[in-house]
């Protein structure tokens, strides 16, 4: 098992063949509370097998959007809670997990159930 974690920087990580865990964060909020104002970069998780986790350190369910790019999955840090697919534009910090649907078995989702998403 190996444990990444992210810096301020755009991170790669080449995970292992054992459960990993990666760690996201954690960001900068406001003096509001509710405003995220520095995230920590875009990371790549290329994973390796196993089961692996990937954690946001204090940052809300309500501040993180994904979408399938291609074999990719992709995850947003929105600023605020109150942000729509129009905003979508305005995140500055993520994950991108690498051939997470991929359909030749090389992909996250392949690996005893893929990556665990905790916030």
């Amino acid at each position: 098992m190996a444990i990444f974690n992210g810096t301020v920087n755009n991170d790669p990580f080449l995970g292992s063949l054992a459960n990993d865990i990666y760690n996201y964060g954690p960001v900068t909020y406001a003096a509001n509370g509710t405003t995220i104002t520095a995230a920590r970069g875009i990371d790549t998780i290329t994973t390796g097998g196993g089961f692996d986790t990937l954690n946001f350190v204090n940052v809300g369910i309500n501040h993180i959007d994904g979408e399938r790019v291609g074999n990719d999955f992709k995850i947003y840090i929105q600023p605020t809670t109150d942000w729509d697919d129009s905003t979508l534009n305005r995140s500055f910090g993520g994950v991108t997990i690498v051939n997470m649907f991929a359909v030749d078995g090389t992909g996250a989702a392949a690996y005893h159930g893929g990556v665990a998403v905790a916030g």
